[in-house]
């Protein structure tokens, strides 16, 4: 059975690791556009470079309040930010949606 442009369905991946990779390579890409490095964001957030990099490689579950505190500090906008990041899973993950207007300084539409 083809699913819609005649491709074939794509089963939703309820992995752990994989929910957590999702969000944490956003979270990298918004970094890298914004001009930190993760020991700079690191410092500016009171943290550790390596919680930084666990949250990006997904060997860390990331929070609402990371997600929040991250975005803001990569020039993300509150709208962005609360229409991306919600609760997911046992330990209330976050989940970051694709969003061709959710990079650093651009408002939502």
């Amino acid at each position: 059975m083809l699913g819609a442009g005649g491709t074939p369905p794509v089963a939703a991946n309820n992995n752990p690791t994989v929910t957590r990779r999702r969000p944490g390579a956003e979270l990298r890409r918004l970094r890298k556009a914004s001009g930190l490095t993760g020991t700079q964001a690191a410092a500016q957030l009171l943290t550790s470079q390596a919680k930084v990099s666990h949250v990006e490689t997904g060997r860390r579950a990331v929070s609402p309040r990371d997600v929040r505190d991250l975005c803001r500090l990569y020039g993300v906008t509150e709208q962005q930010i609360a229409a991306h990041a919600r609760p997911h899973g046992p330990q209330a993950t976050a989940t970051w949606g694709r969003c061709p207007h959710c990079s650093p300084g651009r408002s939502a539409a």
